[in-house]
Order: structure tokens, then sequence, then C-alpha cells
């Protein structure tokens, strides 16, 4: 009896592995383009914030460094 189940689910497994696959199911375009819409829609959102926090405009070239060193500063007054 006990080599009969083990047959029995030898031959499940073998009968259920070609349906099983590690490949996306979406393709990678799909994902590309849901997270770039997510992201420009965070970023339009957070940008006029940050603008009037520094006082400078999306256009100033140390923007992004001004955003990050305001973040890093955030981060470490809230951690102590």
């Amino acid at each position: 009896m006990n080599k009969k189940v083990g047959v029995m689910f030898l031959f499940l497994i073998l009968a259920v592995m070609p349906l099983i696959s590690a490949a996306n199911y979406y393709s990678s375009g799909f994902i590309q383009d849901t997270l770039g819409r997510a992201l420009g829609i965070a970023q339009e959102t957070i940008t006029p914030f940050f603008e009037l926090a520094l006082g400078s405009g999306s256009t100033n070239e140390f923007f992004v460094a001004k955003c990050l060193l305001l973040i890093l500063i955030f981060a470490i007054v809230f951690m102590i």
C-alpha cells in the first residue's frame, strides 16, 4: 500500500511539472510601464512640496541634492 502511494505521488509530480514555470506571466514591458507611470505620478506630487521647502525651482542643478539632504536631515533628527 505504501509503495502504491509513493508511485501515485511520483506520477502526480511528473504530470504537474510541465505546468510549473518560473517565467514572467506578464511581459516585462507591462511592469516597466506600470512602474514608470507610478514613479511619474509620485514625482509630480512631491516636487512642489520640495520646491516650497527648499526655496528653489526644480530646474536648479542642485535640486535633487537639496532634496536628498533634506530627507537625510529629517531622518537623522527623527531617529535621535
